[in-house]
Order: C-alpha cells, then sequence, then structure tokens
C-alpha cells in the first residue's frame, strides 16, 4: 500500500509537469538533496531514511523501460533521467549510514542484506553520474548505452534487498518483479521481430 500512495502521485506529476521538472531539474534534486539529507540524520525509521521514496522512484523507472508505446511511457521517458537522479539522492539518505556502518564493522559482520544494498547503491553511483547530460554528451552512445546496461543488474539485486528483509511486503515484491519480467521479456521478443522484418526488408532491396 505504501507504494501504491507514493507511486501514483508521482506518476500523476511526471505525467503533467513533465516539462516543469525537465526545466527546473536542479531544483528537483536540491529540495531532494535537502530532505535527504534532514530527515536521513534523524534517528529512528522514518518514511525517508528507510528508503520507500527512493525505491518508489526506481520502480517507476524500471517500468516506463518496458510500457508500451502511449503517451504515459512518452511522458515518463521524458523525466526517467531526472527521476533516476531523484530516487539515487533519496536511496542515498537511505544508504549512507549503512555504508559507513559496514566501513566501521567490516564486512564479516554485516547481515547479507545490508552488503547487497550496498553492492547495488555502488553498481548504482556510475549510473547516477552519467544520468546527468552534462557527463553524457561527453561519451558516445554505445559508451553510455554499455554503461547503463548495469542498471538491470541494480534492479535486481534491489528486489533481493527488499526479499531478505522480513516484511509483510515480500509478496509484493515477488509480484512486482515477476510482472518486470514478463514484460521485459515481451518487449525484448518485440524488438527482435521488428529488428528482424527490418533486416528481411534491407535484404530485398
Amino acid at each position: 500500500m505504501i507504494y501504491l500512495i507514493t507511486t501514483i502521485p508521482l506518476v500523476l506529476y511526471a505525467f503533467f509537469f513533465y516539462k516543469f521538472i525537465r526545466k527546473y531539474e536542479f531544483y528537483h534534486y536540491g529540495v531532494t538533496a535537502i530532505i535527504a539529507l534532514a530527515f536521513g540524520l534523524v534517528e529512528g525509521h522514518n518514511f525517508f531514511n528507510e528508503g520507500f521514496l527512493g525505491v518508489t522512484f526506481f520502480i517507476i523507472v524500471m517500468f516506463t523501460g518496458v510500457l508500451t508505446k502511449s503517451i504515459l511511457k512518452q511522458r515518463l521517458n521524458q523525466v526517467r533521467a531526472q527521476y533516476a537522479i531523484i530516487g539515487f539522492i533519496f536511496i542515498s539518505g537511505h544508504a549512507i549510514p549503512y555504508l559507513s556502518y559496514l566501513l566501521d564493522e567490516g564486512l564479516v559482520f554485516a547481515h547479507s542484506t545490508i552488503i547487497i544494498g550496498i553492492i547495488c547503491y555502488v553498481i548504482f553511483v556510475p549510473l547516477f553520474i552519467t544520468s546527468f547530460m552534462i557527463i553524457r554528451k561527453r561519451m558516445t552512445f554505445r559508451q553510455w548505452k554499455s554503461v547503463h546496461q548495469f542498471a538491470y543488474a541494480s534492479y535486481i539485486l534491489i528486489f533481493v534487498h527488499l526479499l531478505l528483509i522480513n516484511n509483510s511486503r515480500q509478496l509484493f515484491y515477488i509480484v512486482l518483479l515477476s510482472i518486470y519480467v514478463v514484460l521485459k521479456t515481451i518487449s525484448l521478443i518485440e524488438k527482435y521481430y521488428i529488428k528482424r522484418q527490418i533486416k528481411q526488408k534491407l535484404m530485398k532491396l
């Protein structure tokens, strides 16, 4: 339920205000950083430092890539990079305290959930950096694409991390991951047949 409460408003915000988000993206990053820092330093668990909001942004980014062609997909694609950056900033408020703990205590004493979460966070770092247009412009499309192939590994690790946490949302995570895998498989099959048709047409020329 908590993800529905956060996902629906964020999808609607992107759908209706995608131009505003793109135009004032750095204001969004600044506000996000202030919130993540403020609540990340608060002792005890809260909505922000437990990573719920960061995961919500990543879920939207994930599913945008496998949606069928529609106006919703077009609008979400417009802010996919911005949402990925915002998601990373929110996740940082959750991950950095655990990273600090890991550095102090060492891998031997860390729970597998923490280790997997930190690995996932480390993978996200180059994805975060190359999501900024100023960095992306300095890379070829092939270079950028090769870096962002690691996003799929990070998606899987996010769900492994979430599933290892013993709570009532485990079934929800399993269903969500299953839906994503099915949609991604369908997307890959469609791309394969489109490429095949193009290749056949070119051979006939």
